[in-house]
C-alpha cells in the first residue's frame, strides 16, 4: 500500500511539473502538425552557432526561414517513404550543411585570405624551357640520347649560356624558339 502511495505522489509530481515546465517553454512553431518549442528551436540554432554570435533578429530569421524549409522536407519524404533512399539522405545532409554554413565561414579570414592571395598573384612568374620530343614509342637509346642533350644544354645554361639562345637553337618546340623559351 505504501509503495502504490509513493508511486501515485511520483506521478503527479511528474505531471503537475511537466505542465509548468509547458508553460514556461511556448510552442512558436508547428511545421507539418509537429509543436516545436522555443527551447527546442534555441538549442538548434546554438548548435548551429558554432562562433557564439550574438542572437539577433535577422540571423533567427534567416535561420528559422531555413529551420521551416528542413522539416517540411523531412516531414514529406517521411510521408513518402524516402527517408531512406540515398538520393534523400544527400539533400538532407545538403541542408544540414547549409544551416551551419553561416555559422562555419569566418568572413574576415576569408577577407584576409584573398587579400594574401592577390598580393601574391601580383608578382608575374616567367618561366622557360627548352622542349627536347621524344617519340612515344621511343627505343631506350632514343631516350638516353634525348636526356643527354638535355643535360648538355643544361650544364651550358648554369655555366652562363644565354637561355634563350639556346632555346632558340636547340627547342623542338617552335613557341619557345618564338618567344625567347618564355613559355
Amino acid at each position: 500500500m505504501k509503495k502504490l502511495l509513493i508511486a501515485i505522489i511520483t506521478l503527479l509530481f511528474i505531471a503537475t511539473s511537466s505542465e509548468i515546465i509547458a508553460q514556461n517553454d511556448p510552442v512558436i512553431l508547428t511545421v507539418a502538425g509537429e509543436n516545436i518549442t522555443k527551447s527546442e528551436f534555441l538549442n538548434v540554432y546554438q548548435k548551429n552557432n558554432i562562433n557564439g554570435e550574438a542572437l539577433d533578429q535577422k540571423s533567427l530569421k534567416e535561420y528559422m526561414d531555413l529551420y521551416i524549409n528542413f522539416r517540411l522536407k523531412v516531414k514529406e519524404a517521411e510521408d513518402l517513404g524516402l527517408d531512406t533512399l540515398k538520393a534523400f539522405k544527400d539533400e538532407l545532409a545538403g541542408y544540414r550543411k547549409q544551416l551551419a554554413q553561416p555559422y562555419l565561414i569566418d568572413d574576415k579570414m576569408n577577407e584576409a585570405l584573398l587579400k594574401e592571395a592577390y598580393n601574391r598573384k601580383k608578382s608575374d612568374i616567367r618561366a622557360s624551357h627548352i622542349l627536347i620530343k621524344v617519340d612515344r614509342n621511343a627505343s631506350p637509346q632514343d631516350t638516353l640520347a634525348a636526356y643527354k642533350k638535355a643535360m648538355s644544354l643544361r650544364k651550358r645554361a648554369l655555366k652562363g649560356e644565354d637561355f634563350g639562345l639556346l632555346a632558340a637553337e636547340y627547342s623542338d618546340d617552335l613557341s619557345a624558339r618564338d618567344r625567347d623559351a618564355e613559355g
